[in-house]
């Protein structure tokens, strides 16, 4: 596939961002549902397979590498985990990791950022008995989660606040978001070594809670590095 076909389709079917910016000491990075292509100038996409839509975005410092994901959503029901829809989730999964795991070994300083539809603890639910075993909220779909922690990657979220609500999607039915009712299913994760730089992450609910907005809240993560 060629090149520019390949970042069309991407475009397309890409609806996360990511925005890095460097400033003198501070590297601040927000993932969010804004328009990538229309933000970023230097780009490049990894070869688009079935199981491997990942974004790859190495600033012209060279400084960090920074990879921007939309998972595949599983099912949008509540349930059917047994469904071709999850099946087609587990194998994308398995592929991301490998990946990460290569771009590891070249990139030590890191990103794997976007919308994982992974909600990693019942911490991360608004209501963990309505959503046990259910899609986003499995046991299997939070090991997968864990998998990729395994390789050494932080939640950068939940280093800096291990407890609490922080909430990153909120469906648009029953007024969700007024009713502070979500799940957080968007994440930063971080190399180690810029794990051991973050200063903060928050989730931007200003952003959410705008006109028209999308169901994600953008998630920000800054490093002193």
């Amino acid at each position: 596939m060629h090149i520019d076909e390949a970042k069309g389709r991407l475009k397309t079917r890409f609806q996360t961002a990511f925005i890095l910016k460097v400033f003198r000491r501070r590297l601040r990075l927000s993932e969010s549902w804004k328009q990538w292509f229309e933000q970023q100038k230097t780009r490049a996409c990894v070869p688009h397979t079935p199981y491997t839509s990942v974004l790859k975005f190495v600033p012209p410092a060279g400084r960090v590498c920074g990879a921007a994901t939309h998972a595949v959503g599983g099912d949008t029901g509540y349930g059917l985990l047994d469904s071709p829809k999850f099946q087609y989730k587990e194998q994308w999964f398995a592929a991301l990791t490998e990946f990460v795991r290569a771009e590891m070994a070249v990139h030590p300083k890191l990103v794997l950022l976007g919308d994982f539809n992974i909600a990693p603890a019942d911490a991360d639910c608004y209501d963990p008995e309505k959503w046990h075993e259910k899609i986003h909220c499995s046991s299997i779909e939070r090991q997968w989660f864990k998998t990729l922690l395994d390789l050494g990657l932080t939640d950068s979220l939940r280093k800096i606040h291990p407890e609490g609500a922080f909430y990153t999607w909120f469906d648009y039915r029953g007024a969700m978001f007024q009713r502070k009712l979500g799940l957080r299913i968007d994440h930063i994760l971080t190399s180690p070594e810029l794990a051991v730089t973050l200063t903060d992450v928050t989730v931007d609910l200003e952003t959410r809670a705008q006109e028209r907005p999308s169901d994600h809240a953008p998630v920000i993560a800054e490093f002193d590095c």
